[in-house]
């Protein structure tokens, strides 16, 4: 965002798209810069390592999650000073929210629970049969349009 206020870019009209870990940021950073928030798959509270969890970064220094990603514990040590829920409800940008209703990484009630600490303008849409990364064409293409349909409303 930073460099975008270097850029000839119009400042009015900057949209963040984040999905899963990249939805908690933006919310986190609440920039009133950003005019348009787009959340897909993205959880409603931080993670807690369980005791295994802990254990396991602890001997190794990371945590490996099912997608073969890695987090270190500083990452937990840094997102638990963060409450989701009541930083998207400060944050005054126009919020599209979108979830797979088979999520098993995210569960789908996440979703719905930015939806209710959210602010209006906001928009709440579950993608029937969708999981975590909503990959499928058909939900590409309906995320695509709800995106480009939401960006014309609010920017």
């Amino acid at each position: 965002l930073d460099y975008i206020a270097t850029t000839p870019l119009d400042k009015n009209r900057i949209a963040v798209i984040g999905s899963s870990f990249g939805g908690e940021v933006p919310i986190a950073a609440q920039d009133s810069r950003v005019k348009v928030l787009v959340l897909i798959a993205t959880p409603s509270r931080v993670a807690v390592p369980t005791k295994d969890e802990l254990k396991e970064c602890q001997q190794t220094g990371y945590l490996s999650l099912l997608s073969g990603k890695r987090l270190k514990m500083a990452y937990f040590e840094d997102a638990s000073s963060y409450d989701l829920r009541k930083a998207v409800g400060n944050s005054g940008n126009a919020k599209l929210i979108i979830h797979g209703s088979l999520d098993r990484d995210v569960p789908v009630e996440q979703a719905k629970e930015l939806f209710e600490y959210a602010h209006e303008p906001k928009r709440l849409q579950i993608i029937q049969g969708g999981q975590h990364a909503l990959r499928r064409n058909k939900d590409m293409e309906s995320i695509l349009k709800l995106i480009l349909e939401w960006f014309q409303l609010h920017l």
